[in-house]
């Protein structure tokens, strides 16, 4: 570690349970359980005035994990792909998706619409070495083991 005359340090931190790195500047990881598309305030305003039965510009959305754990990974009793986690930029509205396939088995599901959605696929062995830079993330290495 070094400390620059003003006081800020540079150094590396290494983490062992961490499977996803963070959001792009920005951006922020979508809550866990928390529904998500990218749109515009027209596309909001279009869904709005179509009403509940998907006629509007949104018919399938995206769930948050938050920042992401072990269990997201897709092991365990449960199993499954590993869960990609889900960044949003800013707040542009909020509109009602309506999915299935025939009247007896639509489901409708409130969904933030965000000007910005972004994906970070998760790496399986969890190690990083994060090196910082006056006090701030500059890297995270990933090595291959």
């Amino acid at each position: 570690m070094a400390t620059s005359a003003n006081g800020t340090r540079s150094y590396a931190n290494v983490e062992y349970n961490n499977y996803y790195d963070a959001c792009p500047a920005g951006t922020s990881a979508l809550s866990s359980g928390r529904n998500a598309v990218q749109g515009t305030p027209a596309q909001v305003q279009a869904q709005n005035n179509a009403g509940w039965w998907r006629n509007g510009p949104f018919t399938s959305f995206f769930v948050g994990i938050g920042e992401g754990s072990y269990s997201n990974l897709g092991y365990g009793g449960e199993g499954g792909s590993p869960q990609k986690k889900v960044c949003v930029g800013n707040s542009v509205g909020t509109v009602n998706v309506t999915v299935g396939k025939s009247w007896d088995d639509r489901t409708m599901y409130e969904v933030g619409v965000y000007d910005r959605v972004v994906f970070i696929d998760p790496f399986l062995s969890g190690f990083a070495i994060k090196v910082y830079m006056n006090n701030n993330l500059y890297r995270t290495i990933r090595p291959q083991l």
